[in-house]
């Protein structure tokens, strides 16, 4: 899938490595597909034949694959979970620090 200003679609993309596939350098073959050398040796790098002798572009999805996201939070919940009550502990347990502290200098005065 390509946006609207991009300078390679799908097609040109496979046109590109497979240039270079056949004896194209990268540099002449990103010029005539009117990309810079680096884009071009970025899309060669992410393509690989299949087992049917195919070119087809690499996974580059951020999600690790199968991985659900919704799954990856359930499991994240508890760490944070236990993360924030162990805040909670500690910032009621100042709390009654400083509220034992006033206490008992008020308690020593009287």
């Amino acid at each position: 899938m390509s946006h609207a200003s991009a300078r390679l679609t799908p097609r040109g993309r496979r046109l590109l490595v497979e240039r270079v596939r056949t004896g194209w350098t990268i540099t002449r073959a990103a010029d005539a597909a009117g990309v810079s050398r680096q884009t071009g040796s970025k899309w060669i790098g992410r393509f690989v034949r299949d087992d049917r002798g195919r070119v087809q572009a690499t996974d580059q999805r951020g999600q690790p694959r199968g991985e659900d996201p919704h799954e990856l939070r359930r499991r994240r919940r508890p760490t944070l979970d236990r993360a924030f009550a162990k805040w909670c502990l500690q910032v009621e347990c100042d709390r009654l620090r400083r509220w034992a502290a006033a206490f008992s200098a008020r308690v020593a005065v009287c």
